[in-house]
């Protein structure tokens, strides 16, 4: 059962290397023991990086890393795009990867996520705004403010509506009366 588990998520992010192949890396936040890690996934050339708040031990989430092995080796094995002169067998996996970190005692590491997410992806409904001044180790209250701006902007926009880009049609949010959002 628990084999089976593991087969189907790395035969979803196989799926999902396969399908954005053509794109430089890939984004998968990760939630375990409620905290929300970010990885970037560079399949082309067979590299993960780390971007944790709290710098977690890497054993912590040693399982999902068993499972992005898997789908790695399943993307290889269904013709996906990565350099065969490296012969990368395994990911080369960077864990503590430089990034801003959360205050210690903080419940803020989903905000944080969002920020490497916003940051990587660029995926910013207000350009003018320039979140980066402050404390290069912790968010300000106004980037924080920021990054909540743009999740509500983006689900309004992307989410909810039928129009949308990430609109799921069977989602909750898709019921009607959470169309008065839009």
């Amino acid at each position: 059962m628990k084999k089976d588990f593991e087969a189907r998520y790395a035969t979803y992010i196989e799926n999902v290397m396969l399908k954005f192949q053509d794109r430089e890396a890939i984004m998968a936040p990760y939630n375990f023991k409620d905290h929300w890690i970010y990885f970037l996934v560079y399949p082309k050339v067979g590299k993960v990086l780390v971007l944790d708040s709290m710098n977690y031990d890497p054993s912590t989430y040693a399982k999902f890393f068993s499972i992005l092995e898997l789908a790695f080796r399943f993307y290889k094995f269904k013709g996906g795009k990565y350099d065969k002169s490296k012969k990368c067998v395994a990911l080369d996996i960077h864990h503590h990867w430089p990034c801003r970190k959360q205050p210690q005692g903080s419940v803020l590491c989903g905000f944080y996520a969002c920020e490497f997410m916003r940051m990587n992806g660029r995926y910013i409904t207000n350009p003018s705004k320039e979140f980066q001044k402050g404390n290069p180790e912790n968010l300000t209250k106004g980037a924080l403010y920021g990054i909540v701006e743009d999740l509500c902007t983006f689900i309004l926009k992307e989410v909810i509506p039928a129009e949308g880009k990430y609109h799921n049609a069977s989602s909750t949010l898709a019921i009607p009366e959470f169309r008065i959002l839009t």
